[in-house]
């Protein structure tokens, strides 16, 4: 949602700032400290679709935590030296949020999987970009994004609902909503055939990210996707487990989901393996598909079915 600014980072950048900085009313180190004295476990993380700051503390500190948030996100002051300092920081963690084999995988899987939705980029942005980055641009982006019509804050614990409904409503009564301009989202086009990727690195094992999109349109057949894959990969005895693993000892390792899609534009089914010998990627990728096509033919059972049913349960 990065707009004009996209590549930059900003979303992620402003993560690091925000959460624990400075604020017009305290210090960094004053935020620092009052964590300390309630023993509270806080955190922040930036994924395609939101920045999420969350604190966890014993439920007789609950009005701290939220006092705490709250100041944080409503209040941030951009001191000059925490920004120098936080480029700093994001800068050194391209290194592996980039640059090891195994990121660079799951990048471009994403980049190649996707031809024109904005998760093709990388949500810590693109390093050169990155790099021009100013506090001038952080504030503007914050002044864009940060407004009570585009948050959602949320209390679990052993509270009582209505007065922790009340002290919210009461500490965010002065941040004033803004206008959220909608940022357009290019529609994802069906990519025809197939595509294969592969950069080498001087490794001993080898993985596979493999992606097979589906249609929106499915979605009546999600549930059955869904429990199509746990049976074929989920268990040590599943179908393609089993023989790749135990049998053929082809893989050291292999997984397989089918995503609904949530921050991704289409949903899909992904499965990942780690190959035993490099020169075998190949020949992994055509014993699965022989596997499940042998799977469907054979059929599945009732009881493979409540097996699963059961462990969800479970």
């Amino acid at each position: 949602h990065e707009g004009e600014y996209m590549g930059k980072g900003l979303s992620h950048y402003l993560e690091h700032i925000v959460s624990g900085g400075s604020t017009k009313d305290h210090t960094e180190a004053w935020h620092q400290n009052r964590r300390k004295e309630i023993g509270a476990i806080s955190n922040a993380y930036t994924t395609f679709g939101a920045t999420v700051y969350y604190m966890q503390a014993d439920k007789q500190f609950a009005d701290d935590c939220l006092y705490l948030l709250s100041d944080n996100i409503m209040n941030c002051s951009f001191d000059s030296a925490e920004v120098a300092r936080e480029k700093d920081v994001i800068a050194k963690e391209f290194v592996y949020r980039v640059a090891s084999p195994m990121a660079k995988l799951g990048n471009r899987m994403r980049y190649n999987t996707f031809m024109t939705s904005n998760v093709r980029n990388e949500v810590i942005g693109d390093i050169e970009i990155f790099r021009k980055n100013t506090r001038e641009d952080m504030m503007d982006y914050y002044n864009r994004r940060y407004m009570p019509n585009n948050a959602v804050f949320v209390a679990v614990g052993d509270l009582n609902p209505a007065e922790m409904m009340t002290k919210i409503e009461d500490t965010y009564k002065n941040w004033e909503r803004g206008v959220l301009v909608p940022v357009g989202q290019p529609e994802e086009r069906v990519r025809p055939g197939n595509l294969k990727y592969v950069e080498e690195f001087d490794i001993q094992q080898s993985r596979g990210f493999v992606t097979k999109l589906v249609s929106p349109a499915s979605s009546d057949d999600y549930a059955a996707i869904t429990m199509a894959a746990s049976i074929l990969f989920e268990k040590r005895n599943s179908p393609v487990q089993y023989a790749l693993v135990e049998q053929e000892k082809l893989v050291n390792w292999i997984y397989g989901y089918f995503n609904e899609g949530g921050h991704f534009p289409e949903p899909m089914i992904h499965y990942m393996f780690e190959c035993k010998d490099p020169a075998d990627l190949d020949k992994a990728v055509s014993r699965i598909d022989q596997l499940i096509a042998e799977t469907a033919a054979k059929g599945i059972t009732q009881k493979q079915i409540d097996e699963v049913i059961n462990r969800e349960k479970a």
